[in-house]
């Protein structure tokens, strides 16, 4: 049994060290998702992403618990008119702050029906170097 102990030990520790290392540099700040009437099948979702890190974070997928189906997507001027297009990625720079806001990235939550006001999402966002950070973000009119 004493032979077992010192391996066992190892082990353990060596668990326990990579269970408490400090999670990614990467935050997420003042999240929300915007509340819409019902019957609507689309709603979007914005938050603030901080790389506090000193590499570039490369936002490769989201997900939305209770939602069918989440895309990140951009809102931008094209000849002249405002235009939505879905992005396969978005890369958050070392040391900078990346907004999801109306009017520019933002995702897009879809799903019959979709949560009501004072409810909240559990977003979880996927990163390329295997980074996954979830959160809550409540449901609100964008006047709230």
């Amino acid at each position: 049994m004493r032979a077992l102990a010192r391996p066992l030990a190892a082990l353990v520790g060596v668990v326990c060290l990579a269970g408490c290392q400090p999670g990614p540099d990467v935050a997420v700040e003042d999240p929300w998702v915007r509340a819409v009437p019902p019957g609507a099948s689309a709603t979007a979702g914005y938050f603030v992403l901080v790389n506090a890190g000193g590499d570039d974070l490369v936002l490769e997928s989201v997900s939305a618990g209770g939602v069918a189906r989440a895309e990140i997507h951009e809102t931008r001027m094209a000849d002249g008119v405002m235009r939505m297009r879905e992005l396969d990625v978005v890369t958050i720079p070392a040391g900078e702050t990346l907004a999801f806001a109306p009017g520019g990235l933002h995702l897009m939550l879809f799903a019959d029906p979709l949560p009501a006001a004072g409810s909240a999402v559990t977003l979880e966002l996927g990163f390329a170097d295997g980074t996954v950070l979830a959160f809550e973000a409540p449901v609100r009119r964008g006047t709230d």
